[in-house]
């Protein structure tokens, strides 16, 4: 389609599925404070505490601390290597011409509600496709309710592995409006 432009690409939105593990990289600095410093966190306590005491004893602090540490670098290596994996596996389905391509006007469409509880589907060109962006992935996943691009009544271009779409060509208004499910 003459006037398609591109909306999404999975190499130009790197980032904001990467800094997705970031605020796990917050929890191991103060988990390190609480080791390190165990006397400032009871003074902190005794100082918003009604009768000036402290609450938790300083091994319990400690403990919070290793706790804590040890469960936001466990979250924040495991939610990065799996979306890490997942994005080298498209980069290299990519570079070896492994992905497929379809377009056309959808032939129906699903929309997921404001509130969740539910995913986007769409079909085109004999594919059907699920996504949510309730659900972290380097792969597209942006629903209408979310101000994603994928209108009923636009003809797209995608490519994809599987489930996993991997780029979106849209040209907007210029389709009959697929029938809703």
């Amino acid at each position: 389609m003459a006037n398609a432009h591109l909306v999404y690409d999975f190499t130009q939105t790197a980032s904001s599925w990467r800094n997705w593990a970031s605020p796990g990289l917050v929890l191991p600095a103060v988990s390190m404070g609480l080791i390190l410093f165990p006397n400032a966190a009871q003074w902190l306590q005794q100082a918003g505490s009604p009768n000036g005491k402290a609450i938790w004893k300083l091994w319990a602090i400690r403990a919070f601390g290793v706790v804590s540490l040890c469960f936001s670098l466990l979250w924040s290596a495991t939610s990065f290597s799996s979306l890490n994996g997942e994005y080298q596996q498209l980069v290299e389905a990519r570079n070896h011409h492994q992905s497929s391509f379809t377009e056309g006007c959808l032939s129906a469409f699903h929309e997921m509600p404001e509130a969740g509880h539910d995913n986007e589907r769409i079909a085109v060109g004999g594919h059907v496709f699920t996504y949510s962006d309730y659900l972290m992935t380097p792969s597209f996943n942006r629903t209408v309710s979310h101000g994603g691009p994928i209108q009923p009544d636009a003809w797209v271009r995608l490519e994809y592995v599987g489930n996993d779409i991997m780029s979106v060509m849209i040209s907007e208004h210029a389709c009959p409006s697929a029938r809703r499910n």
